[in-house]
């Protein structure tokens, strides 16, 4: 297992920066999780740290070696890519094995370490197949396997689940998960899917133009969330905004009336001034539905129902545009009908203008 320390990185193409300034420090044997938007650089990051690229400025260090002007061979590192990268007249056997063939190592070592990463990947069956013979799943697991042979000690796999369908990518996460107890390495993934972030990571790095909007522990992100652009991307469905002003302040409190014609009190958590443009900001999940218009702050018409079995989507129009709710499976609107909703306060977020979190 290996440290990587990552000290005010750039990358720019020719006159467009992908990565600014961006520093981080990954710990021996954490699962790292970059996670963002398409563009926001999380893929070129993990090919600098790869050594793909080479960075405009800073520097990469693992277990504390300065690897910036290596190349990939010499920073003891596997990797998995979103395409499979088989070479399709090739065995599964042989594709696990061929770059220990291509580093000239004894055939019986090799031999070894296939048998041992096909056991704990489950291709025993499938190591005489070529990859027009296998599922996408099995072909995942022999590109996983091929980098796994290399013993590394820093893991990158950059959106290893993004060509599989929806099944296969739920099986595939619970194998990745048993995969990082049998490895001994560091491992760095990359995603667009905030799910795969949230159910695999140790930490997650949530990148927003090439720059880290929030650091930390899955959960700790999606109950406290810095700014807008974290709380819009963790979770699923995503987050409610509801604009608004702040109508008065009274110890430390906000009470914010909302253009949606509702008002609410919240604690606040950085400064804020009467009069402020604001976003509330709530969870489709801690949205509470209620019988009564006379008991709800806003009311509005069932426009879409998704009926999921175990949860019921709900996409209200209301004056404060449309709202996504998450209630039980045993809820089952019919289009049309009248929906009456609170917006908890302890459950609620408020943003100011430029996205910065007020509570």
């Amino acid at each position: 297992m290996a440290t990587l320390d990552i000290e005010h990185l750039a990358k720019r193409f020719g006159a467009v920066t992908v990565i600014p300034d961006l520093s981080l420090s990954v710990a021996e044997g954490e699962f790292l999780v970059l996670v963002g938007p398409s563009g926001c650089g999380k893929s070129t990051l993990l090919r600098l740290i790869a050594g793909l690229e080479q960075p405009s400025g800073g520097a990469i260090r693992i277990d504390g070696r300065d690897v910036t002007d290596e190349g990939p061979k010499e920073r003891g590192i596997g990797m998995v890519f979103q395409s499979y990268a088989l070479y399709p007249h090739m065995n599964a056997k042989r594709n696990i094995g061929f770059g220990l063939e291509m580093a000239r190592m004894a055939k019986a070592s090799i031999d070894e370490r296939i048998a041992n990463v096909s056991a704990k990947l489950q291709l025993n069956d499938y190591l005489r197949h070529k990859p027009r013979e296998l599922s996408g799943g099995q072909r995942q697991r022999v590109a996983i396997g091929r980098a796994m042979t290399r013993e590394p000690k820093l893991f990158l796999l950059d959106e290893p689940l993004s060509n599989l369908d929806a099944s296969l990518r739920s099986s595939m996460r619970v194998e990745i998960s048993r995969l990082r107890r049998q490895v001994a390495s560091t491992m760095i993934y990359v995603t667009h899917d905030q799910v795969e972030a949230m159910t695999l990571a140790d930490r997650i790095v949530v990148l927003d133009g090439g720059k880290i909007a929030q650091a930390g522990a899955p959960m700790d992100l999606y109950d406290q969330p810095a700014n807008r652009f974290v709380a819009s991307f963790i979770g699923s469905p995503a987050m409610n905004f509801l604009t608004g002003c702040i109508a008065s302040l009274q110890d430390e409190q906000a009470d914010v009336a909302l253009d949606a014609g509702f008002s609410t009190r919240l604690k606040l958590v950085a400064p804020a001034a009467q009069g402020q443009r604001v976003t509330l900001g709530i969870r489709p999940e801690h949205i509470a539905i209620v019988e009564s218009a006379d008991a709800a702050q806003l009311s509005g018409v069932a426009e879409v129902v998704e009926l999921l079995g175990s949860d019921t989507f709900i996409h209200v129009d209301s004056a404060g545009g449309m709202i996504a709710i998450r209630a039980g499976g045993g809820n089952r609107p019919h289009r049309g009908d009248a929906i009456h909703i609170c917006a908890p306060p302890a459950r609620s977020y408020l943003f100011d203008s430029d996205g910065a979190r007020l509570a």
